[in-house]
């Protein structure tokens, strides 16, 4: 039977693990502490409608499901956070949402930023009802063109 040598640790040598959580890092089983972007600016965030791709001429979206027309505008509940050139965008999904409208708005949002699709604001307007995947409709709203190098925020669940 072979002996096997085990090194002895040294009192002074620390563990990846031990190093990493004195720089900060996150460790194995651990999550980096992070507040949702919404949490960040509350003071100066404002409630705002974001849609992906220009509102239809007609005014009234198609649901993509039954290819339906809703009652207005389909778009996203979201916040502005900040003001002027500055302001960035939060996407809110509500989290209590069922599970099927979850996954619908959710992969939705992440489809249409991966098209490339330009993203407006639409400012004032009414909200009326809800779409195919429970997200709000809209009538009346001024659609405004977002920059393209304007921040986008997925919810922070």
């Amino acid at each position: 039977m072979k002996k096997v040598k085990t090194r002895k640790p040294r009192a002074n040598r620390r563990t990846r693990a031990e190093r990493k959580a004195r720089d900060g890092a996150p460790t194995p089983g651990t999550t980096p502490e992070r507040r949702p972007p919404v949490e960040e600016a509350e003071e100066s965030r404002e409630a705002v409608y974001i849609r992906f791709g220009e509102p239809p001429e007609g005014g009234a979206s198609r649901n993509l499901l039954t290819r339906a027309y809703e009652g207005g505008v389909s778009c996203y509940r979201g916040w502005r956070m900040g003001a002027g050139g500055s302001a960035s965008y939060v996407i809110d999904i509500p989290g209590e949402l069922s599970i099927l409208d979850l996954l619908g708005q959710a992969t939705g949002a992440v489809r249409f930023m991966q098209e490339g699709r330009p993203v407006y604001v639409l400012e004032g307007g009414e909200e009326v009802g809800k779409g195919g995947d429970g997200e709000p409709v809209v009538v009346g709203a001024e659609p405004r063109l977002l920059s393209p190098f304007a921040r986008l925020d997925l919810p922070a669940w």
